[in-house]
């Protein structure tokens, strides 16, 4: 499953929600990969992908 959360006006409440739907999906056993690709927080989605890449090599 893959979901998008898009807030723009509110990428604060974004992120929190995100975050709440990754730890519930974790508790009920799943494999979960949380990617915030705000480019407000520095970095890019390449950047964020090459780190997760490393990370499951």
């Amino acid at each position: 499953m893959i979901v998008t959360i898009v807030h723009a006006a509110l990428p604060a409440a974004g992120a929190q929600l995100a975050s709440q739907l990754v730890r519930l999906r974790a508790g009920h056993g799943r494999d979960v990969v949380q990617l915030d690709a705000d480019r407000t927080r520095g970095g890019g989605l390449s950047e964020e992908l090459e780190r997760l890449l490393a990370r499951h090599r």
